[in-house]
């Protein structure tokens, strides 16, 4: 399987898609930077999901969050409430499974796309990112 690469914050280049990877967890990180350079996406990791939205502007193919993150379900729910950005899809990544906060998130009406538990277990994860990813 092929090492994560990531990237600084900056354009894309022409072209290139981006995926936005927003979680403390390094194994999680690590799992879905493989995943996303095998899908062929440059990988951007930031601190903060309050700062994807200064990467909005790249071609950018996903979001992944951690749910913990401070932020993440407001992040998750103004991208998908904002009419240019809400085809982004977003994945949200928790630690716990019976989070409240992430079982209201669920049941909104701005919600992501697919909602992961840690570990990430990429051989389940890769077929239910290719729909999102517009690939089959």
């Amino acid at each position: 399987m092929a090492e994560a690469e990531t990237g600084s914050a900056g354009a894309a280049p022409s072209g290139e898609r981006v995926a936005l990877l927003v979680d403390s967890d390094q194994e999680a990180r690590a799992a879905f930077g493989r995943l996303c350079v095998e899908f062929g996406l440059e990988v951007r990791e930031l601190a903060n999901p309050l700062d994807i939205f200064g990467e909005l502007g790249n071609e950018v193919a996903l979001v992944v969050l951690a749910s913990e993150a401070p932020s993440a379900l407001l992040s998750c729910s103004q991208i998908k409430n904002e009419p240019t950005l809400r085809d982004i899809p977003v994945v949200l990544v928790s630690g716990r499974r019976a989070e409240p906060a992430l079982i209201r998130h669920w049941f909104g009406e701005s919600r992501a796309d697919l909602y992961l538990s840690r570990p990430v277990d990429e051989g389940a994860v890769a077929p239910l990112l290719h729909p999102l990813l517009g690939q089959t």
